[in-house]
């Protein structure tokens, strides 16, 4: 049961992402972002809370998720020379 649910979840967060946002007027940087957040934090929400990390781990995924959404930018716009929208 934990296995569908969480394919459901990332199934979801996916759709949602590229088929339904991206493309429609905002910002990939800020779309990208907030997916790899969210994605992040699905899945590793129940780690941290057993594990007492949520107030150190929140702002480190968030940090992770800037850089991570420019470096993809970057790199499809300068190596791979695709428009984003």
């Amino acid at each position: 049961a934990g296995d569908v649910r969480r394919t459901l979840a990332a199934g979801t967060l996916c759709v949602l992402f590229a088929g339904l946002l991206l493309g429609r007027g905002l910002p990939f940087a800020l779309l990208a972002s907030t997916f790899v957040f969210l994605f992040t934090t699905a899945f590793s929400w129940p780690q941290w809370r057993a594990q007492g990390s949520l107030l150190r781990k929140l702002p480190l995924t968030l940090v992770i998720s800037l850089l991570a959404c420019f470096a993809i930018a970057w790199l499809f716009e300068s190596v791979f020379l695709v428009r984003l929208p």
